[in-house]
């Protein structure tokens, strides 16, 4: 990692949360000095240029999007001269011209061979992770449950590859010890019961984005994160009653 700083900038729904927990996460296995960003809703979605700015003066000197980005061309370029470089990765559609960026992974730019063009944002950050590390099965059971809870709350296509690969991520969602998911299994309802489709539609994905919508996205990141059981029990239990709130 050259010991450079890097954070990952995500986005404030449970796919560009999953994305950056699964990027975050990997790198600081990795031995990087790693930081993240979620933007709330009130900052709105995509890149903002104070935050760069802030990572600047952190000493970030390489930025990773997650289900952002694709659409920054100007930030990307003004980033350059604060020293900060760029890794875009992004499953929206490209505009007419991409993000001077040292890599800018989409499915869908027009150059891209992947047959497959279906993929949430947390799908492209996780081929990113295989592609780094050269072993797609090793990072599937670790990443698995939460490119499953990413994938379905965004209602991708499951159809092709992504019918497949969910079909093992929902078993291994089913089967994930992460001490954050089993403490929202728990006040969802859902310990017991089978990781389908529409539980985890349904029943997880809405108590995460409720974080987002009700207080702060960084509650859900933090959850997702924690290996703590009690904090973890702390943590749901905040969520769940933002998520009451929201219903009401």
């Amino acid at each position: 990692m050259n010991g450079e700083k890097i954070a990952v900038f995500g986005d404030y729904d449970v796919d560009g949360i999953t994305s950056t927990v699964l990027l975050y996460d990997y790198f600081k296995k990795q031995g990087a000095y790693v930081l993240y960003y979620i933007p709330t809703r009130e900052e709105g979605y995509g890149l903002h240029w104070d935050a760069i700015c802030q990572a600047a003066d952190q000493g970030v000197q390489l930025i990773v999007t997650v289900d952002t980005g694709i659409a920054a061309i100007d930030e990307v370029q003004r980033a350059k001269d604060l020293g900060i470089d760029f890794v875009v990765t992004d499953h929206h559609q490209p505009g007419e011209n991409l993000p001077n960026a040292l890599a800018v992974v989409d499915p869908h730019r027009s150059d891209c061979e992947s047959e497959f063009k279906e993929f949430a944002g947390v799908g492209v950050a996780f081929m990113l992770l295989c592609a780094l590390s050269g072993d797609s099965e090793t990072m599937l059971n670790r990443y698995g449950d939460l490119l499953a809870l990413g994938t379905l709350a965004d209602m991708m296509s499951l159809t092709g590859f992504n019918r497949d690969l969910m079909r093992r991520c929902l078993l291994l969602l089913e089967e994930s010890a992460r001490p954050g998911l089993v403490a929202l299994r728990k006040v969802a309802g859902l310990l017991d019961k089978t990781m389908s489709v529409s539980n985890v539609s349904f029943g997880l994905a809405p108590r995460l984005n409720a974080a987002g919508r009700m207080a702060d996205p960084e509650l859900a990141l933090r959850l997702l994160l924690c290996d703590d059981e009690e904090e973890c029990d702390q943590l749901a239990a905040d969520i769940q009653n933002l998520n009451v709130q929201r219903q009401q």
